[in-house]
């Protein structure tokens, strides 16, 4: 089989951004009123979507408030639109192996349940335009839903089959299954090795160099 694409999650995978959503989150909850919560619990509720995650940190018995999580998601997005890239920065090696997967011919996207305005505005910070596709959250739903890989591989001109899907999480690993994708789970983001073996990954990679490996070793 000859892969012509790569779609990467954003958050643990291309880009450490939960210094940023870390800060935000607490910030957020004691402008709410709200005990602070430890970096542990911030990390336990990421990758599915802000509303997820200020659901994790509230408290257990405010969780369930609709009003309360609105108006904390509310202060939270206010917050983190001001300093989502304070200290956010790409992992090591990655913006090499971007560059060599462009140069050996291959289709790059991004697909994040980030809201769209952030993804876009952190790529062409951390990455310019090498990226074909960006797809954050507001046009298709919510991964792992596998509407927006599809659409990300159909206007890259491929088919699924010939796409790999790499990510740091569970969630990421349901969405490659369900959109047919090959996927790569990579041990440097925010869930470990088990958890991605556990949610059927296809491939580990522990560095940006193995990962570059497993890609062009398919090709």
């Amino acid at each position: 089989m000859k892969f012509k694409a790569v779609i990467f999650d954003l958050d643990g995978t291309l880009l450490d951004t939960l210094p940023d959503i870390y800060k935000s989150v607490n910030t957020a909850l004691g402008f709410m009123g709200y005990p602070l919560v430890d970096y542990s619990v911030v990390l336990g509720g990421i990758n599915r979507g802000a509303r997820h995650l200020i659901k994790s940190v509230l408290p257990q018995g405010v969780r369930c408030e609709e009003e309360a999580v609105d108006n904390t998601l509310q202060a939270y997005a206010k917050v983190y639109a001001e300093h989502y890239n304070d200290s956010t920065k790409p992992y090591t090696g990655i913006c090499d192996v971007l560059c060599r997967l462009k140069d050996h011919g291959f289709r790059l996207a991004v697909i994040s349940n980030k809201p769209h305005l952030f993804v876009c505005e952190l790529i062409k910070s951390h990455f310019g335009s090498i990226f074909d596709v960006v797809i954050g959250q507001g046009e298709f739903p919510a991964k792992p839903d596998p509407k927006a890989p599809m659409a990300a591989a159909e206007r890259m001109g491929v088919l699924p089959q010939d796409t790999f899907l790499v990510g740091d999480s569970d969630v990421d690993m349901a969405t490659a299954a369900a959109a047919g994708m090959v996927s790569v789970g990579v041990s440097w983001g925010y869930r470990s090795e088990g958890e991605l073996i556990s949610a059927g990954a296809d491939h580990i990679a522990r560095s940006t160099e193995e990962l570059y490996s497993i890609i062009t070793g398919a090709f």
